[in-house]
């Protein structure tokens, strides 16, 4: 009975050291993630584009019926000929988990292009990614969605 007064002191602070839990990531990391991820789409169109897709990723065209799979996505892109190097975009918000492997981006998206009468006009519109932290601790996107 003494010895199991002692150890019960020592087996509350490990418990208590157990139930820490690590400090989520800062959401700056993934504004800055959004931020690369707009600068790609600029340089290399659809290939940097779709660098940032998790294999298991999802899109919601509107009007269309959900495209899940980063093959399928890439096919629905290039069947659409959707160019991302117009399209700019930036982070209003970011948020992680406090597991650390699921965050968010939101924001505003602008780009220009042509009515149907052919007049330039610029289009805005609202986005929101759903992120996954990687195995490796990269950042890929899992669910996009963006509306006018």
């Amino acid at each position: 009975m003494k010895h199991l007064t002692m150890l019960l002191p020592l087996l509350c602070l490990g418990l208590l050291a157990c139930g820490r839990q690590a400090q989520a990531p800062d959401p700056a990391v993934l504004a800055a993630q959004e931020d690369r991820f707009c600068q790609d789409s600029q340089q290399r169109g659809l290939d940097g584009w779709l660098a940032h897709f998790d294999r298991q990723a999802a899109i919601f065209p509107a009007g269309r019926p959900i495209v899940a799979g980063l093959d399928s996505i890439k096919a629905h892109y290039q069947r659409t000929k959707f160019d991302p190097r117009g399209l700019l975009w930036k982070a209003e918000r970011a948020g992680i988990s406090a597991s650390g492997d699921l965050g968010y981006t939101y924001g505003y998206w602008e780009t220009k292009g042509r009515d149907k009468d052919g007049k330039e006009v610029t289009y805005r519109g609202k986005y929101l990614t759903v992120w996954k932290r990687q195995a490796d601790g990269t950042w890929k996107l899992v669910a996009d969605i963006g509306s006018l």
